[in-house]
């Protein structure tokens, strides 16, 4: 956990230096233009991830202590990885003859690429699942100060606000590339050429959590890209690109979290099921009250918040904050629910609930953000989340009983 919150630390601090510098100069509409385009780099990069971050997670967590097992994992999961890298590339150049949005900023999205390639070749699930997060929070803390580094050099006009998502990207390839030599030499692991049933078996595994994880972020980032097509005011989809990104960062807070409990939350689940609300009982109700105490405070300090992110603070962002400052709350009270799901391996409820999720926020976008812009962008988000979470304690609660927790964490 300490780890973790060293690392989502840096996440946190290291935009808080470089926003101020950044948004001056390139200004609002030309950050909203990054901001879109980083929508879309993550998109692929989940498409490039598929399912890993949870089931090889899993995955190692289950067979740590066995050498063997553990190679075979690795170079399986790696081996796709790259594949689906390689896939997203194509994909993306696709994109860029068909949409001529794309192709107005195809230097920008394909300088991005390398934001893709850093976080394929970083193994952040395999120290997540041996639980040695102190190598990630060193990878983290290269990859941000090298790309912070970067900027400061790099970016000093307006044009070239291309190469940020680049210098972004460069840095995760560093913290890759040093990822790779500690799995390698560290621990031992040996490459161990997987079968093509192997591939198959993994990818007809991961496939609902796959669509589960692509929900997920459109749930989180849809929004955003909806904007930037319905609102002609660019400096508009600027300020709603920096209000999401001060919620964003609070939320890393709830990425820490469930991040340092999912590894032994899914040994636990294998002992017992009151071992699992033992876990969250003693867990789970301080740290909602740490993020409401978050919540409250950038809410009351909207104005000041925007100004250390950005050097300004105009009142359209502002008021976008104090719609979204709440956000993370309703997030956390469904952490327990998402992750017992998780944890015991129903994946179909969970994509279930994602799936429809995701409708949800493109019915309620669609109908708000056409008619209200970056309002109705803020008010989709917030409602999207409230349907998320009910909708996940009821699937849990009442539809798996057997693992129900809520009846024991308000003890």
């Amino acid at each position: 956990m300490i780890a973790l919150i060293a690392i989502q630390g840096t996440n946190f601090l290291i935009p808080l230096i470089i926003m101020p510098y950044l948004i001056p100069i390139i200004g609002f509409a030309k950050f909203g233009t990054i901001g879109w385009v980083q929508v879309i780099i993550i998109y692929f990069g989940v498409f490039a991830d598929y399912s890993f971050n949870i089931l090889a997670t899993r995955n190692v967590a289950l067979h740590k202590n066995n050498h063997q097992k553990l190679s075979e994992i690795f170079s399986r999961v790696l081996t796709i990885k790259l594949l689906l890298c390689l896939l997203s590339f194509i994909l993306i150049g696709l994109l860029i003859l068909v949409i001529p949005e794309f192709h107005q900023e195809k230097t920008t999205i394909l300088l991005a690429l390398t934001i893709i390639m850093g976080q394929v070749i970083t193994p952040v699930w395999f120290f997540q699942g041996i639980e040695k997060m102190f190598w990630l929070t060193i990878l983290t803390l290269v990859a941000k100060i090298s790309s912070a580094i970067f900027i400061f050099i790099f970016i000093k006009e307006l044009d070239e606000y291309v190469y940020f998502l680049c210098l972004l990207g460069i840095g995760n390839i560093i913290a890759g590339v040093i990822a790779l030599n500690i799995v390698f030499f560290k621990y031992k692991l040996v490459w161990i050429k997987p079968s093509l049933m192997a591939f198959y078996a993994e990818l007809r595994e991961g496939w609902s959590t796959f669509i589960s994880n692509l929900a997920i972020t459109s749930i989180m980032l849809f929004n955003l890209l909806m904007l930037s097509f319905f609102e002609e005011d660019k400096d508009a989809v600027g300020y709603y690109s920096l209000a999401e990104k001060i919620v964003l960062a609070i939320w890393q807070i709830l990425i820490v979290f469930s991040q340092a409990i999912y590894p032994r939350l899914c040994q636990l689940a294998s002992e017992s099921h009151f071992a699992v609300k033992k876990f969250y009982k003693q867990l789970f109700i301080p740290f909602c009250f740490f993020v409401l105490v978050i919540c409250i405070v950038v809410f009351i300090k909207a104005d000041f918040v925007v100004y250390i992110f950005s050097g300004a603070s105009p009142q359209k962002a502002v008021d976008l904050l104090k719609i979204m400052t709440f956000v993370p709350f309703i997030v956390v009270l469904n952490i327990p629910f998402h992750q017992t799901l998780l944890a015991y391996d129903l994946k179909n409820a969970y994509s279930k609930v994602m799936i429809i999720t995701f409708l949800f926020n493109i019915t309620v976008g669609m109908l708000c953000i056409s008619r209200f812009g970056g309002i109705g962008a803020a008010f989709t988000m917030v409602m999207t989340q409230i349907f998320q979470t009910s909708f996940l304690i009821f699937m849990l609660e009442y539809e798996h009983r057997s693992k129900r927790i809520l009846f024991k964490i308000v003890e």
